[in-house]
Formats: C-alpha cells, sequence, structure tokens
C-alpha cells in the first residue's frame, strides 16, 4: 500500500489554526513531525461493500487538514510531559479506515481501543520490528476470524436450508 506526506502547503494552513499550548506539548518541532504524518495514496475499501455505502465512506474521508490537525493533538496529548529516551522501546499506532470496525477491534487486540473510524494501540517495552510484526499477526488474526465467521454463518445458512 503506498503513502503520501501532507503537503507543506496544508502544513501552513493547519500550524495556524493549531493554539501554541498544543504546539508547546508536541515532543518535536512541528516540521520535524511532519514526514510521519502519512496517508495512503488511494483509500481502500473492503469488496463487498455496496456503492451506497462506499459513497458514503469516501464523502466523510477527513481532509488532508482535517488528519494533520488530529495528529498533532494526538502527539501532543500522547508526548505531553514524557521523559524522552535514548532507545525508545514503545510504539504508537492509530488507524483510521472508514470501512467499519476492523480497525478498532484489531487495535484492541493490541490492548488499545478506539471507534469504528479511528483506534490507536500503545506498546510498551517493544523494537519498531517487534511492534510491525505484532500489528501484522493482529491483522492476519482478524482476517482468519472474518474468514471463519463467514464460513460458519454459510455452514448455519445451509442447516436452515435442509429444516
Amino acid at each position: 500500500m503506498e503513502r503520501r506526506t501532507i503537503s507543506k502547503e496544508v502544513y501552513g494552513r493547519v500550524i495556524s489554526l493549531i493554539p501554541q499550548e498544543i504546539i508547546d506539548m508536541l515532543p518535536e518541532n512541528p516540521e520535524k513531525l511532519l514526514p510521519y504524518a502519512t496517508r495512503t495514496k488511494e483509500v481502500q475499501v473492503t469488496t463487498g461493500i455496496n456503492d451506497d455505502v462506499r459513497d458514503l465512506m469516501q464523502e466523510y474521508l477527513l481532509s488532508d487538514e482535517e488528519y494533520l490537525k488530529t495528529f498533532f493533538y494526538v502527539m501532543a496529548i500522547t508526548f505531553y510531559n514524557k521523559v524522552p529516551v535514548e532507545n525508545p522501546e514503545i510504539a504508537i499506532v492509530a488507524a483510521q479506515t472508514g470501512s467499519g470496525k476492523s480497525m478498532q477491534v484489531i487495535m484492541e487486540s493490541l490492548g488499545g481501543g478506539g471507534h469504528q473510524t479511528m483506534a490507536a494501540a500503545q506498546l510498551k517495552h517493544i523494537t519498531p520490528e517487534a511492534a510491525r510484526s505484532r500489528i501484522q499477526t493482529a491483522i492476519d488474526q482478524y482476517r482468519e476470524a472474518q474468514k471463519k465467521s463467514g464460513l460458519e454463518s454459510g455452514s448455519e445458512q445451509k442447516k436452515k436450508d435442509k429444516q
């Protein structure tokens, strides 16, 4: 999945709207955080979603401005009054989706939470490589559970059809 960064033009508009108190809470100069605020190049929508729902998801997708503003607020809240460490062993995982509860369920399996369109988890005492592995495992387990759920509902339907 290809990712893209937020433009400097959008950054300029957003940074002027954020109160100085929030900027002071950030762990780094906001411009240095900009490379971490990436988005997918194309919205990924699960197959099987009807066109009306797909259109609604597209309509309510956060703009780059809304996304970046949210990113800065989350960073400020997450890192406020935290002491920097030389070799950090923590990963903050934030996920955004418009396709239902999949991100919420995945982040909950990692000890986090959220709601239908945005969710997050904080992984402690973990290297970036291990965090990536845990996230991939959580995604794989979610997909497997979805497949099993679909198979179970299909077999139950067959039982009902026989009756």
